[in-house]
């Protein structure tokens, strides 16, 4: 049945794409998450081929040879474009079809002109095509099975008609455009295809993946040519529904509406605010996407790209007049309109909208203070250039992100020194840690190897295995034999079976020993590489061939240790969920055999009496006895039962369900106890943050949480005694009593002392040598030296010289033992207003000699490599403040 123009909502064309390639023999996928799986080139999913780039390298095997998806995507080069243009948005759909080795550039036309017309009812005669200027077969196909006139198709050459990204698979393209008329041109005369204007908008490019490439402009023909096509859903609506843009195909005018209803603006008014507007909604769709599949704002990575995305859409809520928290509103209208295609959007509706208050809190307690920094600057005389070390402040201190403040700059004709900023960003990482290398101590990841074979995993029933070794490594190099020969062997070692947990899920691998008569191996740790198991291991005795049979046992010890965390893990998830609120989500875990680490969303730090209502949830389920059970199921049927999956991990078609009782259901491979008594005690020993809206809980179970237990137990002790009362809180009150009152004499003696030295060095206040008239008395200097006095006190004296005298320059030094020699400056308001602030004097004089230090305009302090240098400092007061002048 042909369906009429404008009778498509977008969830409706959405449906149609995905049920018409189903009905041409397609598996459907549901979407992939942001969030991409292995692959390092990409911090966010930005394309619906990017989830198949595993299937087309060969790496992986496709379910299925036909495959259609409709992925979500996130793009943000062009973000400073978003909302100045109708064109550009951050978030997007994509609609793929994909085919792997099997049909190829007939049967892509052929859907592809089925779909357009007979399905969506586009008018053939709308349509014109582009097709790479070599690719005859394209061109002839395009004539034979179309109805689209020879004159609709257009050959472009290899910059606008061939993919190809670096070495590898590559092809000619063919891609849809939609003519929309006169009216969307430009009125040229020459308008055609190709043209910047908005008749001509592309709706749908057909990949035929047909060449290898070397990089170098050499092609070979691949041995299996594939489909890889692309068509933005938006877009598409946008054509179907005749909207002007995509900000008007329905459900985006839904929370567009939204947006101007929240701001009290009638949308198309006044384009200023329009653009303002689109920049709200664009934002905040992309930001409710990331956080449903498990991003929150960062620093760093992808969580810094939402991060800037939520940053700059309250600015711009802010321009629009929205007060207080509006993105919640904004978030359930995004929901509302999207969660019939991802379900995850209404599940995870509440964590979404905390994460999203949290970052609007966290930025609103600095913006402003952050934009009249910024205006103060940009208000000097003669300001062009905002300079690095400004920008990074904003950044680092104020939580600009450096796009914002670029923005803000240009709508205002000033400019920003980048590559100063960009230095100071730098430093900034390479003085942070740098984290650990993915491959760790086994310094290679064995994902390019290339044995025929698979292994299997026994280790849920069983701790010991005889096992047949299939492969051998040692020094990157597979090799069939090893033998110990005076000194322990490091390799790595693949049998057909193993008990030997492989790292995964947050649990560590196990460990533990494989043997025969005449050798011996430990096993430190174990991995899943593709379908086999791998384990590096230490040849203490004998040697090894491919062939040879082993004993395979884990320490059971501490497999068992391991698995009280594991179980204790998942109490500890529910617990949280429980006491804080089903906002909490998994962010990350570690569990070995010593004790347990769980990250998990949440925006405040926990209180003492959460801490405890947790630990009291944990340890009532252990006493509880309660039997664990492990199922196999469906994961849509692990789905349907409640059960809890992860938002970064990636389950297969079969999934293992870890069953607490009515207590706890996750999707879980790692190994855990028969029965909640064998964990025997829970203890939290500590609550922290990792970063914005991740808290990290670390707790012992079993004997080690006993030992914690007692640890601190003894300290209470020790604590009684040593206060000589039975109650440690009273007698620390007591402590604290007596030492207040001490501070607050030492207080009362410090301000009569440092008034007193104030007053003393006032005396011996002198006018500016070498100053013009007009300036010399408007300033007085006072430089003095004293002895053991530290910078706390240096700065008080200074604070009381400046309070009595306005129109003083303080630089006073004191040398304190083998701590060295401090200088402190201390400027007046009156000097303040000519322009001369502490931290500019100070930086002059601590260049002269050899320090360093800074401060703010009223007070500065620096440490000098010498106090033969103080005669020197002093000497150039004057110079330096008349060089400020």
């Amino acid at each position: 049945m042909v369906m009429l123009m404008n009778e498509f909502w977008l969830n409706d064309l959405r449906e149609s794409f995905l049920d018409f390639f189903k009905s041409k023999g397609h598996l459907r996928l549901k979407s992939f998450s942001l969030i991409p799986e292995n692959d390092k080139s990409l911090l966010l999913v930005n394309s619906g081929m990017a989830p198949m780039k595993v299937f087309f390298a060969g790496t992986q095997k496709p379910p299925r040879k036909r495959i259609v998806t409709c992925q979500k995507c996130v793009r943000t080069p062009d973000i400073e474009q978003v909302g100045v243009t109708s064109r550009h948005g951050t978030f997007f759909e994509m609609l793929g079809n994909f085919s792997f080795g099997d049909y190829f550039k007939e049967e892509a036309i052929s859907f592809a002109f089925e779909f357009c017309t007979k399905v969506v009812g586009l008018p053939s005669e709308k349509l014109v095509v582009s097709v790479f200027e070599k690719d005859k077969e394209a061109y002839e196909l395009w004539r034979k099975i179309t109805e689209i006139p020879t004159q609709r198709i257009v050959r472009f050459g290899k910059e606008n008609n061939f993919w190809e990204h670096g070495p590898g698979p590559c092809g000619p393209c063919s891609e849809i455009y939609f003519d929309r008329g006169e009216k969307y041109g430009c009125k040229k005369s020459n308008c055609a295809l190709g043209c910047d204007c908005d008749r001509y908008v592309e709706i749908w490019n057909l990949v035929f993946t047909q060449f290898s490439s070397d990089g170098d402009g050499n092609y070979e023909k691949l041995r299996s040519f594939n489909i890889d096509t692309g068509m933005g859903l938006e877009r598409l609506a946008m054509i179907v529904q005749g909207a002007k843009n995509f900000f008007l195909v329905d459900t985006i005018k839904n929370v567009l509406s939204v947006v101007c209803e929240e701001a009290g603006i009638v949308y198309g008014k006044d384009e200023k605010r329009d653009t303002y507007a689109r920049i709200v909604t664009d934002h905040i769709r992309s930001a409710v996407f990331m956080a449903s599949d498990g991003i929150i704002p960062s620093g760093d990575g992808r969580g810094y790209v939402m991060r800037k995305l939520i940053r700059r859409a309250i600015r711009c809520g802010r321009i629009l007049g929205l007060k207080g928290s509006f993105l919640s509103k904004i978030c359930e209208a995004v929901t509302r309109e999207n969660k019939k295609a991802y379900e995850e959007l209404g599940e995870n509706l509440e964590f979404t909208k905390k994460v999203l208050s949290s970052e609007e809190e966290s930025f609103s307690r600095t913006v402003d203070q952050g934009l009249l920094i910024l205006n103060r600057i940009t208000s000097k005389p003669n300001f062009r250039v905002l300079s690095g070390e400004d920008a990074f402040l904003l950044h680092d201190t104020y939580g600009f992100p450096i796009e914002l403040t670029k923005e803000i700059l240009k709508e205002n004709g000033f400019e920003i020194d980048a590559d100063g900023f960009e230095k100071l960003i730098l430093k900034q990482r390479e003085r942070s840690n740098a984290k650990a290398s993915s491959s760790g101590a086994w310094g290679k990841d064995f994902g390019d190897f290339d044995g025929n074979f698979s292994s299997k995993f026994v280790g849920y029933d069983t701790v010991f295995a005889r096992s047949k070794i299939l492969g051998i490594f040692k020094d990157e190099k597979n090799i069939d034999f090893i033998s110990f020969d005076k000194e322990d062997v490091d390799c790595f070692v693949v049998l057909d079976k193993t008990p030997f947990y492989p790292e995964g899920g947050g649990q560590v691998s196990d460990t533990g020993t494989m043997k025969s008569d005449t050798t011996l191996l430990t096993v430190l740790s174990s991995k899943k590489v593709q379908n086999f198991y791998i384990h590096r291991c230490v040849l203490k005795k004998g040697s090894i061939k491919i062939g040879d049979f082993l004993d395979m046992s884990v320490d059971l010890r501490t497999r068992k240790n391991t698995s009280k965390n594991h179980t204790a893990a998942h109490l500890l998830h529910s617990a949280l969920r429980i006491v804080l609120g089903e906002h909490v989500r998994q962010a990350g875990q570690l569990v070995d055999s010593r004790r347990l680490r769980f990250d998990f969303s949440h925006f405040s730090k926990l209180t003492k009496e959460e801490v405890d209502k947790i630990e009291d949830e944990v340890n009532k389920k252990i006493l509880d006895s309660i039997k664990i059970d492990s199922l196999l199921m469906s994961f849509d049927e692990a789905k349907r039962s409640g059960a809890t999956a992860l938002f970064t991990e990636k389950y297969g078609d079969v999934v293992r369900v870890v069953k607490i009782g009515n207590f706890s259901s996750e999707l879980c491979a790692g190994t855990h106890v028969s029965n909640t008594s064998e964990i025997c005690f829970f203890k939290i020993a500590s609550e922290s943050s990792v970063g914005a809206g991740v808290r990290r809980l670390e707790a012992f179970t079993g004997v080690r949480a006993m030992e914690f237990a007692k640890k601190y137990q003894d300290i209470v002790f020790d604590a009684c005694r040593i206060l000589k009362q039975n109650n440690v809180i009273k007698g620390i009150n007591n402590l604290l009593a007596v030492n207040q009152k001490n501070i607050d004499l030492i207080r009362k003696f410090e301000d009569k002392f440092s008034s007193q030295q104030a007053q003393k060095l006032l005396e011996h206040a002198r006018d500016p040598r070498d100053f013009p008239p007009e300036l010399g008395s408007s300033i007085k200097i006072v430089t003095q030296s004293l002895i053991d006095l530290q910078v706390p006190a240096l700065r008080i004296i200074c604070d009381k010289i400046v309070s009595k005298a306005p129109e003083v320059v303080g630089v006073i030094s004191s040398s304190v033992g083998e701590d060295g020699v401090f200088l402190v400056v201390c400027v007046g308001p009156r000097v303040q207003e000519l322009g001369i602030g502490a931290d500019s004097i100070i930086k002059g004089l601590s260049k002269l000699a050899g320090g360093g230090g800074g401060g703010n305009s009223k007070i500065a302090t620096a440490r000098i490599s010498s106090k033969d240098k103080i005669p020197l400092v002093f000497d150039s007061v004057d110079s330096v403040i008349l060089g400020l002048l």
